[in-house]
């Protein structure tokens, strides 16, 4: 049985505060749980997209992951 906290949900980027890493290049993004409207934060290698491309504020993306506190 998998763990509901450990199934991909879907949500939408509302933000990206900051860069980090070398050069400011890895990007922290807040998005929004379209079922359950709770914020989460994730960096860029934590975000399911369709490809190696840049992720835009307002995009519908996949995740799983722990609620922010």
């Amino acid at each position: 049985m998998t763990h509901p906290q450990l199934l991909q949900r879907f949500g939408s980027i509302t933000d990206r505060p900051h860069g980090t890493g070398n050069g400011g290049r890895m990007s922290t993004y807040v998005l929004r749980d379209s079922d359950t409207d709770e914020d989460y934060e994730f960096s860029y290698v934590d975000i399911v997209t369709e490809g190696f491309r840049t992720v835009h504020v307002g995009e519908r993306v996949r995740f799983t992951a722990s609620r922010c506190t």
